[in-house]
């Protein structure tokens, strides 16, 4: 752990944080689910983008595709398809559903990004995919609270997560 990330419990939510621009600093939680590409998958976050980037990582094994939640937009990152939309007013319901090459996400029930046939983006070689959510990457920053994420797909399903982090005093 960086001294620049973090991950703390907070009274509405979970913090994430990765506040350098550091090579090698982000802040993320793996689920490393079997996702069938032709089946469909569905993740929701509830969220409130505090900066920078925050990202939901989906990976099916054949496809790969960030979905970067900013203050004041919601993107797909290797496609470039994204919406205009109020994130960091308050806590938002993000959906995903992928299913085949296409990749729809939703923001409160309303429909805000249009992946349909865009979800090609080459995995990861050899990984069978999973999921991930937390803050940035390397190059940029980001922060957010989490209230909630869900995966639902066939093969598995991961309802509620429960993290305890102690760092040793210094």
């Amino acid at each position: 752990r960086r001294s620049s990330d973090l991950a703390e419990l907070q009274d509405d939510g979970l913090l994430i944080a990765d506040r350098s621009t550091e090579g090698g600093s982000w802040g993320y939680f793996r689920h490393p689910a079997f996702i069938d590409p032709a089946r469909e998958t569905v993740i929701e976050a509830r969220l409130k983008a505090i900066s920078g980037e925050n990202n939901i990582i989906i990976e099916n094994g054949v496809s790969r595709e960030i979905v970067q939640v900013l203050p004041g937009e919601v993107r797909l990152r290797y496609v470039g398809v994204s919406s205009k939309v109020v994130t960091d007013d308050g806590f938002h319901t993000y959906r995903i559903v992928a299913r085949g090459a296409d990749l729809m996400v939703s923001m409160d029930g309303q429909p805000i990004v249009d992946g349909k046939g865009k979800f090609t983006n080459p995995g990861i070689p050899g990984s069978r995919g999973g999921m991930a959510f937390g803050a940035a990457s390397s190059g940029t920053t980001g922060e957010a609270l989490w209230q909630m994420v869900r995966v639902r797909n066939l093969a598995s399903t991961l309802m509620d997560v429960v993290l305890s982090v102690d760092y040793p005093a210094p």
